[in-house]
């Protein structure tokens, strides 16, 4: 099931460049820029995304485990700050 999943993966981050390229011409001509800036700004961020992954995937699900707790509570003084911001800003 691993191999197919990074295979999906893989394939559907080649289909995101090309439909990324294809669309941003009017944008890059509005903007005056070319569209391979987007096409290399897009094609490094699913690198990185797809590099993020492979690592997360490689570390021991214990280890997770372990920090979701801290995870957890460092969470809510940020959904805290998020609707203080949405409520008075």
């Amino acid at each position: 099931m691993t191999k197919s999943f990074g295979r999906w993966c893989f394939a559907l981050s080649l289909i995101s460049i090309l439909v990324v390229y294809s669309s941003v011409g009017t944008l890059a001509f509005k903007r005056s820029t070319t569209a391979e800036w987007y096409l290399l700004k897009h094609t490094l961020m699913v690198v990185l995304g797809l590099a993020a992954m492979w690592l997360a995937h490689k570390i021991d699900y214990r280890y997770y485990s372990k920090i979701s707790r801290l995870a957890l509570w460092a969470s809510v003084p940020f959904a805290d700050l998020h609707l203080y911001e949405r409520c008075y800003n």
